[in-house]
């Protein structure tokens, strides 16, 4: 009896039934099979985590319904794969439905969907009383038909795992399947970092699924979903953390004195910020108006207030409203912190009063809280501006970024940098019933 126990091999795996999930594979080791796999399967959640957010804007709250789709549909397929992988030519037809319908979520009203919960007011966004029911609805079917077409998509991408889980034994396959993770976490990585848009991060992905299953439905379908994510751009651009969409702003100030054009910035859909042209009052010969000199003279507080005009460091500098306060306030040194490297260089490019082209300015691109740990530079004021994060924080989220800046740690990281008889700023927006804000 002990002879033909230790005649058993435990840890061979067992033969899967017939039935390949690859066709006209150009890879025909089951191991780098296995890479390509997980390579994809890391590279569409990624891509699927930021896209499917600015596509619809109640969804980008609940970032972690596309993770948890993922998970579920790969641990679905996982499982199936050994019986059913040839269910996975269906991926990219899948795919390429919900990429398309995502994609017209603007034209279609998707976007646009308000929150559910009457009790949430973001950015000044309201909910209309006569309006609650319909967006509790719509939002619900939102969210939900989101989460299960994510699923399908994952199901699908999930089931060559599991087929090549049965063939392959269990050390080398899961060598195999993290290699395959980690280099589809660095590509992606990459790809962010270089602000790359949606098109660029569904061919990385859909890729690797064309060499392992080369067909000309394949084929067709992987050049829609590439198409649609160009569509959906809709001229907008990619930072690393964001999609920005610029438009003419249209104002409650007027039009600006000098006649230049003034800019609305928005962040995954959602307002972030004007750029303002408020230089008339050093022009002699401009028409001025009484709205645009309060919004000038709030941007200017923090820098008319300092007895001293030698240095100002902004932390959410943005595309630079108030490093033109602080130029116009006739400060000589002006640090301007943002974590977004795109936002600052719109700011160059864009804003009608020019404040990262003057020598005076220095824009640095880095996150608030680090640059205070990383620098002991000393200013005359320090001006907190009207700092949020669209990607990770909102009143929709258990997150908030109070709990991270505006805290007593945060505030004395920031004081530390205040020379003596400086400044310190600090704004917040502050949303009001009827949609406007006070600050």
């Amino acid at each position: 009896m002990l002879d033909k126990i230790n005649s058993l091999d435990m840890t061979a795996p067992q033969p899967a039934p017939a039935g390949a999930p690859f066709r006209n594979a150009l890879i025909a080791a089951d191991g780098p099979r296995m890479m390509l796999t997980t390579f994809s399967i890391l590279a569409l959640e990624l891509a699927m985590i930021r896209w499917v957010g600015t596509q619809i804007r109640v969804a980008a709250y609940f970032s972690n319904l596309v993770l948890i789709a993922a998970f579920l549909g790969i641990g679905l397929g996982a499982a199936i794969g050994p019986r059913r992988p040839q269910w996975f030519a269906a991926t990219l037809p899948i795919l390429v439905v919900v990429v398309g319908v995502l994609s017209l979520s603007e034209p279609f009203g998707f976007v646009r969907f308000a929150f559910p919960d009457p009790t949430i007011n973001l950015w000044g966004a309201t909910i209309r009383e006569q309006q609650k029911a319909g967006n509790f609805l719509l939002a619900c079917l939102a969210v939900l038909a989101s989460f299960w077409a994510i699923t399908a998509v994952f199901f699908a991408m999930g089931l060559p795992l599991g087929w090549l889980f049965s063939r392959m034994e269990p050390l080398r396959a899961y060598r195999w399947d993290i290699a395959g993770s980690l280099l589809g976490v660095v590509v992606m990585s990459i790809a962010a970092w270089a602000g790359t848009p949606p098109p660029v991060w569904f061919t990385i992905a859909v890729v690797p699924v064309l060499l392992l299953h080369r067909t000309l439905i394949n084929l067709l379908c992987a050049g829609a979903v590439v198409i649609a994510a160009a569509y959906s751009m809709s001229g907008a651009v990619f930072s690393p953390y964001n999609r920005i969409d610029i438009v003419p702003a249209v104002t409650r100030l007027g039009k600006p004195a000098l006649e230049r054009p003034e800019w609305e910035l928005s962040v995954n859909r959602d307002y972030h910020q004007y750029m303002f042209d408020l230089s008339h009052a050093s022009d002699p010969g401009a028409v001025t108006n009484e709205t645009r000199d309060l919004v000038r003279a709030s941007y200017e507080v923090p820098f008319r207030v300092s007895d001293k005009q030698g240095s100002a460091m902004i932390v959410g500098a943005g595309t630079g409203n108030d490093d033109a306060a602080a130029l116009r306030a006739g400060f000589r040194h002006v640090v301007s912190v943002d974590i977004d490297p795109r936002i600052i260089a719109l700011g160059r490019a864009m804003h009608p009063e020019r404040p990262y082209d003057d020598p005076r300015v220095v824009p640095v691109v880095n996150d608030a809280r680090a640059w205070f740990e990383q620098n002991n530079e000393l200013f005359d004021v320090v001006c907190y501006g009207l700092l949020d994060s669209h990607a990770m924080f909102s009143a929709m989220s258990t997150l908030r970024l109070d709990n991270y800046v505006y805290t007593i740690e945060g505030v004395r990281a920031g004081w530390a940098h205040v020379a003596p008889d400086g400044v310190l700023s600090i704004r917040s927006r502050l949303p009001r019933e009827n949609g406007s804000c006070s600050v």
